[in-house]
C-alpha cells in the first residue's frame, strides 16, 4: 500500500532532522532523490506567490537549501550545469 501525503511529509521531515543531526559541523550535505520530493520540499518552505510553486525541478538540477533546526530556507532552485 502506498504512502499518503501525511506519512511522506513525516517520513522526510524525518529524515531531514537525522542528517541535520549527524553533521556536527552542519558542513554541506549533498542529498539526491526524485524531482516529485524536491517540488514539494521546495513548494511547501518558499514564500507564497514564488514561481517554485509552479516550477517542477528540471532533470539533473540542483536544488540549494539550508536546514536550520525545524525551519528549510531555499537559497537556489533548478540550478543547472
Amino acid at each position: 500500500m502506498a504512502e499518503n501525503a501525511q506519512e511522506v511529509k513525516v517520513r522526510l521531515q524525518a529524515g531531514l532532522q537525522e542528517i541535520y543531526q549527524a553533521s556536527a559541523d552542519h558542513s554541506r550535505i549533498l542529498v539526491a532523490t526524485h524531482g516529485g520530493v524536491i517540488k514539494d520540499l521546495v513548494s511547501k518552505n518558499s514564500p507564497a506567490g514564488s514561481p517554485y510553486h509552479t516550477q517542477f525541478p528540471k532533470n539533473g538540477s540542483v536544488t540549494k537549501t539550508r536546514l536550520t533546526g525545524q525551519n528549510i530556507i531555499i537559497d537556489d532552485y533548478n540550478l543547472l550545469p
